[in-house]
């Protein structure tokens, strides 16, 4: 049977530990007529029956412990203390729920603390359980306080009234009704451990937010200085002044910049220069679905502003202009305020772009110490474009972007328009973004194939050690010569791109030929904005699962040098001024015997102390014969007269152990040649 105490006014006051718990076992029913019926003070409270309050207020003192299987039902639960947590292991509900200042309440993960009047909150919710406003009339939320999540359940809405604030640090789940704010009162928090985000609404979708909320992104930023691109998930144009602490503020925004889509390339120049990028000055104005990008520096910084968030589904229209053969580049934000799984947007959602999405993982970066650590100069951005292919490349893996960040699109073909589309469903709840599935070119692999079975090749241009952009040629049956599934468009890369171009016409960071038999010839492009360079870089060739059937050969364009291409090769270059438009290197696939009639034959190979160079499978005529190291220093250049001279010999006992190129050109011709001296 269940008790009923019929009284006016009960007090029943339990002082516990973890020795003296207060259980209810069966039932236990207070209905007086008013008064604070339990006052639990530093205890534990077991309901494994059920527990109703229904007029009466209960109130928890100190750091109380709830938990039990029962059902637990309250008219007014007050929770006051200057210490100490109250932990909430089980779910219970109550009208109203006050939370004085100093109190904290911990609420377990799959647990419910469920409100059906009124919270005042002047303190803070913790835990990965949710406070659920879930009334049946209109409900209020007073005070200044913190939950980490909270759910809106009630057709009639729940409003934070004016002079209050709900500063939400993990998670806002819309189930119906709207959140109303006042004067941007809701304020999703973000630091070092994430940022709060608003979860997907389920089922039909209508506004789930009414008015201003304020957003605020923690940014990480370390000795190294970062770019990071930025996004707004507003559904209105904001000037940059309406944000805080983006860089340059308040001097005028010196170091935040848009993309301009009329220009074919998002690459600036060393001198950031390059009109594809503007500086924002604060008057400027961040429109709606468009991404920006700012350099910060020294420590870390936390930007926020205020507006009212992109809802249910948007549609971003996109423009950009078509250059010379290739189809232009959005910078595109996020137009939410949650994750979004670019893995799993579907193909109806996107009209005339590229089968693609380019993010930029700062997580990569590398800095040299010098003021090459950006897109606006030098090679080496502190960071790295990274691509995925919803539905091809992800592999299972999480491939999301956060909150207020922006990615590149690339419209397809001649289209200068096109849109995407985003819906409620596109948003993830899980905050592992997830960057080591998206992918480089040379990582970019399909979910199809099984890398123990992938033959492909992969070069990559180096700086200083350090990895700019890479190439990858794979060899797969189910491949065409056209832009197929299996191809992946040429990413970007800061200042410097490696791509070839297959008969489309189309730039590809990964080209997927049918075979090796089918193989010729390969021409790669590297496009630069610093052909003056006096870098020296390197071209590394690395075999990746490869039984190849045939040897590979690499010809420079632009020196006329050939060299045999084997795994780990690292071939050194310097850029060109002819690199814009041209191709700079070609890959050959070649058998020996028809090398052997256009090489420098080195007699022996390796060599210990004496050197000889044969002429005899070349032309005779007069040649310049140089001799370089693989970094490219010169050892010896001579001019040479093959007609009277078959033979080179040279005495290279006093050379450095290591691998040595071999040129001989002329007007007409160049051979080539390598050796080893142990």
């Amino acid at each position: 049977m269940l008790k009923k105490i019929m009284v006016a006014v009960v007090l029943l006051v339990y002082k516990a530990s973890a020795q003296n718990t207060y259980s209810v076992s069966s039932g236990l029913n207070l209905v007086p007529s008013g008064g604070v019926h339990v006052v639990l003070s530093e205890g534990v409270l077991v309901n494994n029956g059920n527990y109703t309050d229904a007029s009466g207020n209960t109130k928890f003192v100190g750091g109380v412990t709830f938990s039990g299987s029962g059902t637990t039902s309250l008219n007014n639960l007050e929770v006051s203390h200057s210490g100490g947590t109250t932990t909430l292991n089980s779910s219970l509900t109550t009208n109203q729920l006050i939370i004085n200042g100093g109190s904290t309440i911990s609420i377990a993960a799959s647990q419910e603390l469920s409100v059906k009047a009124s919270l005042t909150n002047n303190s803070s919710v913790t835990g990965d359980g949710v406070i659920n406003m879930s009334g049946s009339s209109a409900q209020n939320i007073s005070g200044t306080g913190y939950v980490d999540n909270i759910k809106v359940d009630n057709s009639n809405n729940v409003t934070v009234v004016g002079g209050a604030s709900m500063n939400i640090r993990k998670g806002l789940f819309p189930i119906s009704g709207k959140l109303v704010s006042n004067g941007a009162n809701v304020v999703l928090e973000s630091d070092a451990s994430g940022d709060a985000i608003v979860h997907a609404k389920s089922g039909a979708c209508s506004q789930y937010i009414d008015g201003s909320v304020t957003i605020k992104r923690y940014i990480p930023v370390n000795s190294n200085d970062t770019y990071r691109f930025l996004g707004t998930p507003f559904s209105e144009d904001k000037l940059f002044s309406d944000w805080v602490n983006l860089p340059g503020q308040p001097s005028g925004l010196t170091r935040t910049y848009l993309y301009n889509s009329t220009f074919a390339s998002p690459n600036p120049s060393a001198s950031g220069g390059d009109p594809a990028w503007s500086k924002a000055s604060l008057s400027t104005t961040w429109a709606k679905y468009k991404g920006a990008i700012s350099f910060f520096t020294g420590g870390a910084t936390t930007i926020s502003a205020a507006g009212q968030l992109n809802q249910c589904t948007v549609t971003i229209p996109l423009a950009a202009t078509y250059h010379n053969g290739q189809a232009g580049y959005v910078l595109v934000s996020n137009p939410y305020a949650s994750y979004l799984n670019l893995e799993s947007h579907a193909s109806g959602q996107r009209s005339n772009i590229l089968n693609g999405f380019y993010v930029f993982d700062p997580s990569t970066s590398s800095s040299d110490g010098s003021s090459q650590k950006s897109v606006q100069s030098g090679f080496n951005s502190n960071g790295k474009y990274k691509s995925i292919v919803p539905g091809v490349s992800g592999g299972g893996n999480p491939t999301k972007i956060p909150p207020y960040s922006s990615f590149f699109v690339k419209l397809d073909g001649t289209n200068t328009s096109g849109t995407l589309t985003f819906n409620e469903s596109d948003k993830s709840s899980d905050s592992n973004i997830g960057f080591s599935a998206f992918r480089t070119n040379g990582e970019f692999v399909q979910n199809q194939i099984n890398r123990a079975d992938l033959k492909a090749f992969t070069i990559q241009i180096v700086e200083d050690k350090r990895e700019i952009d890479d190439f990858k040629l794979i060899f797969r049956p189910e491949a065409t010569d056209g832009t197929d599934a299996w191809d992946l468009p040429k990413m970007l890369n800061s200042n410097l791109n490696l791509f070839s171009k297959n008969i489309n016409n189309a730039q590809v960071g990964v080209d997927t030929r049918r075979s090796e038999d089918n193989f010729e010839e390969l021409q790669l492009y590297l496009t630069t904005d610093k052909p003056n360079s006096d870098k020296t870089l390197q071209l590394v060739w690395n075999e990746e699962g490869v039984s190849r059937n045939y040897d590979y050969y690499l010809t420079d364009m632009s020196t006329r040098v050939k060299i045999k291409l084997e795994n780990g090769l690292n071939y050194p270059f310097r850029l060109s001024s002819e690199d814009k438009g041209k191709p700079r290197f070609l890959i050959q696939k070649k058998s020996a015997e028809e090398l052997e009639k256009e090489s420098i034959l080195v007699k022996p190979n390796p060599i210990e102390s004496d050197l000889i160079i044969d002429f005899s499978q070349i032309p005779q005529g007069e040649y310049e014969l140089e001799m370089s190291t693989i970094e490219g220093g010169v050892v010896q250049k001579i001019r040479l007269n093959t007609q009277k001279n078959l033979e080179y010999y040279f005495d290279a006992t006093h050379m450095n152990r290591g691998l040595y190129l071999l040129k001989m050109s002329n007007e007409k011709n160049v051979y080539t040649g390598r050796f080893i001296k142990n």
